[in-house]
């Protein structure tokens, strides 16, 4: 199911969304951190160990699509990386940086708040370039396509998409639209973008945006897509209300929890939602299961302080 588009994945597989898929893959593990230190959780059985320490000083970080590597940055704007197999760490900048992101091969997107702030692609492996020089004023988290192209929200033309494509050594990028993208299709073929009060997906087709619908209307903070395609948001509708929906098809959608969640992701089987609460790390496997708390007793950071890899 991996190559169809998001909608369709989500109108064709209802009750694959919600629990069909018990017995299939593996759900994978948790990397979560806090001050305490960083952690790896394996899903299926429960077992916790910690790869390791953080300073104090630490305000968040990432974990890279494979858990091989957390990035955090110190209160002072230092930007480190720790090797979780290795227990190395490595300064990136001495201050004033960012990490945004990681591409789906495994390199980092960080950016410079001062000065130029410059978008840097770094290879754990070894070596950076810019992506972008002078970027956007305002911090926000790139959406993948795929390992060459991500679409991310640039304030400084008018609200605007911005596609940036990793061509060799060199990068492009063309505005194709406006709003603030939230994420994409696996496939990359399509995208959720939040315009105004409205949760919208339109078809990336070449530099434009085409065939586009509203799934929502309210104001939505991070959205999640499976591996299979089905969709999470967090939001406040219309109404006033807020939670987290998963989309049931087109036009449909179920609201799963009724408190406000700062992050969040599925696990790698697409039973389970996971998600950022008060500084704990929740499970909810769907359509009917209770939230089980898998962060024992760390206080994880609440703006992408976990991330579930396979």
């Amino acid at each position: 199911m991996v190559g169809l588009v998001l909608i369709a994945a989500i109108s064709a597989a209802v009750a694959y969304a919600f629990g069909a898929n018990r017995g299939g893959p593996d759900p994978g593990r948790l990397v979560y951190a806090g001050k305490e230190g960083v952690f790896v959780r394996q899903l299926e059985t429960g077992k916790t160990q910690r790869v390791g320490p953080l300073p104090e000083e630490t305000i968040l970080g990432i974990a890279s699509p494979d858990g091989r590597w957390y990035s955090y940055v110190e209160r002072n704007g230092a930007l480190w990386m720790l090797s979780t197999e290795e227990n190395r760490r490595f300064e990136l900048s001495g201050a004033a940086a960012l990490p945004l992101g990681w591409s789906p091969d495994g390199k980092l997107v960080a950016r410079e708040v001062l000065d130029d702030r410059d978008i840097v692609l770094i290879d754990p492996e070894g070596g950076n370039r810019v992506l972008w020089s002078r970027g956007a004023a305002n911090v926000r988290f790139p959406v993948w396509l795929d390992a060459d192209r991500f679409v991310i929200f640039d304030d400084q033309a008018q609200e605007e998409l911005a596609l940036v494509k990793l061509a060799g050594s060199r990068s492009t990028i063309a505005h194709i639209g406006t709003g603030n993208p939230v994420a994409a299709s696996p496939d990359g073929k399509e995208i959720l973008v939040q315009r105004g009060e409205a949760l919208v997906v339109a078809k990336l087709d070449g530099g434009r945006l085409t065939n586009e619908r509203e799934l929502f209307e309210g104001t939505i903070g991070h959205a999640s897509v499976s591996d299979e395609g089905y969709v999470a948001f967090t939001a406040k509708d219309k109404e006033g209300r807020e939670g987290v929906w998963v989309l049931q098809g087109e036009g449909g959608r179920k609201r799963v929890l009724t408190e406000s969640v700062t992050w969040m992701d599925w696990s790698k089987d697409g039973s389970t939602i996971l998600y950022a609460q008060k500084g704990s790390v929740y499970a909810l496997t769907l359509p009917d299961g209770k939230p089980k708390k898998v962060s024992g007793d760390v206080t994880v950071f609440d703006i992408n302080g976990f991330t579930v890899v396979p």
